[in-house]
C-alpha cells in the first residue's frame, strides 16, 4: 500500500473503533432506536452522521470488509 492508502485505511479503522464503542454503549431499550454512527469512509474531513439502530450496524459490519458510509460516499 502507499502511504495515502495507509493513511486512509488508518482513517477508516479509527471511524470503526470509535462506532464500535457507540454500539457498545447502547443500553437495550436503545437497541430499538436509531443511533448516530459516524460515517466510516476514509475522507479525512467526512464526520457525516449515518443514523442506524444497533442491529442495522450489526448486519453492516456481518463481513468484515463493509463499513457504514453516509449516501454518496465510498471506503
Amino acid at each position: 500500500m502507499t502511504d495515502v492508502a495507509d493513511e486512509a485505511a488508518r482513517r477508516s479503522a479509527h471511524k470503526r473503533r470509535l462506532n464500535a464503542l457507540i454500539h457498545e454503549s447502547a443500553s437495550e431499550e436503545e437497541r430499538s432506536w436509531a443511533i448516530a454512527f459516524l460515517c466510516e469512509c476514509a475522507s479525512e474531513h467526512c464526520y457525516e452522521t449515518v443514523w442506524q439502530t444497533p442491529e442495522e450496524y450489526e448486519a453492516v459490519h456481518l463481513d468484515a470488509r463493509s463499513s457504514v458510509l453516509a449516501p454518496g460516499h465510498r471506503e
